[in-house]
């Protein structure tokens, strides 16, 4: 099965995380099908960037998706428009 889940990136202690789509037989670090956006938590202001479209593509053709981003595509979802 397909998921949309997140890969810890960054440096120590600074954490950053792209949110991928990804064969859920992989490990999480491995390879992905596609790249949907990025988080970095320890940012101030945009620290969230995704491709809600997208997510709604791999979301219509079946892909699972993690509890943590679940999370942060309805915090995307709220967002306003720039």
């Amino acid at each position: 099965m397909v998921t949309i889940r997140m890969i810890r990136m960054g440096k120590k202690n600074r954490p950053a995380y792209r949110i991928v789509v990804q064969d859920s037989r992989r490990k999480a670090g491995g390879a992905y099908l596609e790249a949907l956006g990025h988080y970095r938590p320890l940012e101030k202001g945009e620290n969230l960037t995704l491709d809600l479209s997208r997510v709604g593509f791999w979301r219509a053709r079946g892909a699972g998706i993690s509890a943590a981003v679940a999370k942060l595509v309805k915090l995307a979802g709220k967002k306003p428009a720039v």
